[in-house]
């Protein structure tokens, strides 16, 4: 692509700005420089999780053990339910305690993924005290 050159200069064509089109190299190493740095800022992304905080309470008829139980078991599987719904797989208790006619149950679910620390391929579950794995 050749500029206009002033009417005095046209026979004159060394003078005027000659523009050459990027060559076919430069334009594939930009390209693959874009799609290399594409895939940086796609690799750097970090995943997000989701964590809730759940509490649910549960009537308590007495205070003897079999209703007790029966109402912990209403509410942390109401907890439960809830994690399913929202698609969280992860799940623990967090605390419960009975206030006045209701054992209110706290638990905290998250869609976090499993570490697997062993590295073998096996999921080794926590164990630890309040902790379940759905």
């Amino acid at each position: 692509m050749t500029m206009p050159c002033p009417a005095d200069l046209s026979s004159r064509r060394s003078r005027c700005l000659v523009l050459h089109p990027m060559s076919a190299r430069m334009g594939k190493l930009t390209a693959h420089a874009l799609a290399a740095l594409a895939l940086v800022l796609v690799a750097a992304v970090p995943g997000w999780s989701r964590t809730v905080k759940m509490e649910t309470a549960a009537p308590v008829t007495d205070q003897s053990d079999e209703s007790l139980q029966a109402a912990f078991k209403s509410a942390v599987d109401a907890c439960i339910r809830g994690a399913v719904a929202m698609g969280l797989s992860r799940i623990w208790l967090n605390g419960a305690a009975l206030q006045g006619g209701e054992l209110v149950v706290q638990m905290i679910a998250t869609d976090e993924a499993d570490t697997d620390d062993t590295g073998d391929g096996e999921r080794t579950p926590d164990l630890s005290p309040g902790r379940a794995v759905l």
